[in-house]
């Protein structure tokens, strides 16, 4: 599960959880999990993205990323 929450500081973190159920005799007595931040994970992304649709000089989109918009709304 992927949430995010807002701090004291108006600030958005996004946390990414994994649970699993324990059992004990057939029946589910707790959970137990992982919950970790991802906001700077995100960040990067985001940044990535950002940088293989855009050109480096004028921050127009580039070639790449209006061949891919072209050739999805083709095939739509």
């Amino acid at each position: 599960m992927i949430y995010r929450i807002v701090n004291g500081a108006g600030q958005y973190i996004t946390f990414e959880e994994f649970t699993t159920p324990v059992y004990k005799d057939g029946e589910v007595v707790a959970f137990q999990g992982i919950l970790r931040n991802i906001t700077d994970k995100l960040k990067l992304q985001e940044e990535l993205e950002y940088r293989i649709t855009h050109d480096s000089l004028t921050g127009v989109y580039n070639r790449e990323f209006i061949e891919r918009l072209i050739e999805k709304y083709d095939k739509n």
